[in-house]
């Protein structure tokens, strides 16, 4: 039935030289595009997004040590790219992970560079940017009081 309703619905109006071409066609078409390597490339961002994404789910799953290297692979890449919002958003995952490990040095030397990063970018909201983490449990914690 799939079948018949692909074959039966053509890509375009039924006007014009395109008119005979179905759904079908279009997706045979793509296919053999894309096994002729005619794909299109996926952009450098695209990469350093799918990497911040593999190292928060790691950081889900309680895997500590594999988020602290994901996050790093992605700062290197965003470094590379350029992209100063995306180092300040993977120094905030890096601090994160770095408190929930118990590095509190680390954790505070990071959430530092995040603070000078924001107030250097001169944003007039810095306050909605600082809620990258939640710094006054960060400082409870870091201080060892509730």
């Amino acid at each position: 039935m799939l079948a018949r309703s692909l074959r039966a619905q053509p890509c375009v109006p039924s006007s014009g030289p395109l008119a005979k071409y179905t759904v079908r066609d279009g997706m045979l078409l793509s296919g053999v595009l894309s096994w002729l390597g005619f794909s299109p490339e996926p952009e450098p961002e695209h990469d350093l997004i799918m990497t911040i994404k593999r190292g928060i789910l790691a950081a889900q799953e309680g895997d500590l040590k594999k988020a602290d290297q994901m996050f790093h692979i992605a700062l290197r890449m965003a470094v590379d790219l350029g992209h100063e919002e995306g180092q300040t958003h993977i120094y905030c995952l890096l601090a994160n992970t770095a408190l929930e490990r118990g590095f509190n040095g680390q954790a505070e030397r990071l959430f530092t560079e995040v603070l000078k990063r924001i107030l250097a970018d001169g944003e007039a909201q810095a306050g909605q940017q600082l809620r990258c983490g939640d710094l006054p449990q960060a400082r409870r914690h870091l201080h060892g009081s509730k």
